[in-house]
């Protein structure tokens, strides 16, 4: 459970890619393909592409008026002004008129957010799907493929289709979380909250191998002795290449920066312990 620990550990915000190159000892570009990986297939996302048919079913609709030009019918009030403009460009038809027309308008804060998170799952799984990995013959990949397909399937929906693809305003988020059909919203929401996170413990420690749950398991273990020891060990932050607590500092020991020690070290001074049980002695042997 060390690794999920050593994860909330962590001081947010926090840039997240970096925070797991340090615990897993991978390279940038690793954690974000895992990031992506892990936000296509996540149950965040599973849920929002099962809810979105009872969505598009109750999506917030606004009325629009726009002018429309017809001819032999009315299909709304007539703005003479704009009628008599056109007729004069069609040599006096009075069979012209330019009539104000309701439409629907699908541009909604509640719409916008739901387009976003979509476009973060098909986002996320168009970065997974690159190079080799694409002929990856794996669950994990035929998952990934088929949730990207299936919002981008939805994205070309004619209802949401026309919605810009941006980064949703918080007052977007504010109405989708506090109007009457917040509920209706609610899978979209959690895939944006998952966004901001960028990873949760339990992904980590899904592709922690033994010796990096250990290594976590260890660094949970000197913050515990260490604060009940009185010692006032803030909150991980990232900096330098490694996750640093006031004294501690933390790296994996598959460190990318060669010229930095992995592991963990106590105002510079390793801590040498292989296991949690072994913390104590590590940390009085170094005057902690």
């Amino acid at each position: 459970m060390g690794t999920p620990e050593l994860w909330d550990l962590v001081v947010r915000p926090v840039n997240a890619v970096q925070a797991a190159e340090i615990m897993l000892g991978i390279s940038p570009s690793a954690a974000r393909l895992l990031a992506s990986a892990l936000h296509a297939t996540s149950p965040e996302a599973d849920a929002l592409l099962f809810a979105v048919p009872r969505m598009m079913r109750s999506l917030v609709i606004a009325t629009t008026i726009a002018p429309e030009r017809c001819h032999g019918e009315v299909r709304g009030p007539i703005q003479w002004g704009e009628t008599m403009s056109a007729r004069a460009a069609n040599a006096g038809d009075p069979m012209v008129f330019v009539c104000a027309s309701p439409g629907r308008a699908y541009d909604a804060p509640e719409n916008r957010v739901l387009v976003a998170a979509l476009e973060s799952v098909r986002a996320a799984a168009a970065a997974v799907e690159v190079g080799r990995l694409k002929h990856r013959d794996t669950a994990l990949f035929h998952h990934i493929r088929a949730n990207g397909s299936q919002a981008r399937r939805f994205l070309e929906h004619r209802s949401l289709n026309a919605i810009p693809r941006v980064k949703p305003q918080p007052r977007d988020l504010k109405r989708a979380r506090s109007g009457t059909r917040r509920r209706n919203y609610g899978p979209a929401l959690l895939v944006l909250d998952r966004v901001g996170e960028g990873f949760s413990g339990d992904d980590l420690e899904l592709v922690a191998d033994e010796a990096t749950a250990t290594e976590h398991d260890v660094v949970v273990e000197a913050v515990r002795h260490l604060r009940a020891a009185g010692h006032p060990i803030p909150g991980f932050r990232v900096r330098g290449g490694a996750l640093v607590a006031g004294p501690l500092s933390y790296r994996h020991h598959r460190t990318r920066h060669p010229e930095l020690p992995g592991g963990l070290a106590v105002d510079g001074m390793p801590v040498e312990a292989a296991r949690p049980d072994e913390v104590a002695g590590a940390l009085r042997a170094v005057g902690w």
